[in-house]
């Protein structure tokens, strides 16, 4: 899984969310570190570490989601170029299955999506 970079903002942020819950001013590190899955929005105009965040604060790595959206969009698109090609060899019953696979992607997006959030409510 590939490494992700980040700024001095982004780590400041990640040692004071390490200590306590931070007031969230919808900033560009704010909104990085909840998109790579290192925070999470809490109570109103709150954010909280998770344990890829905490993970992230001591070691200095950060491991990009294997679910990132950057896959779940790649994955998505590459399925739909192939289903709505125009090529006779392939056959109706092959386009139906890549429909039903796409939609099978989205439905674990959705999922893990859900259960992330689910998390955050109960931590």
């Amino acid at each position: 899984m590939p490494m992700i970079e980040l700024a001095t903002e982004e780590k400041d942020l990640l040692r004071r969310l390490a200590a306590s819950k931070v007031e969230d001013s919808d900033t560009t590190a704010e909104r990085l570190v909840v998109n790579c899955g290192l925070a999470r929005r809490v109570d109103p105009g709150m954010l909280e570490i998770t344990e890829a965040g905490r993970l992230a604060a001591r070691t200095g790595k950060v491991e990009r989601h294997p679910f990132h959206y950057d896959v779940f969009c790649d994955l998505s698109a590459r399925i739909e170029d192939v289903a709505k090609s125009r090529d006779p060899r392939l056959e109706s019953a092959v386009r139906r299955k890549l429909e039903e696979a796409a939609h099978a992607i989205w439905e674990a997006w959705n999922l893990q999506s859900e259960l992330e959030r689910a998390a955050g409510l109960r931590a």
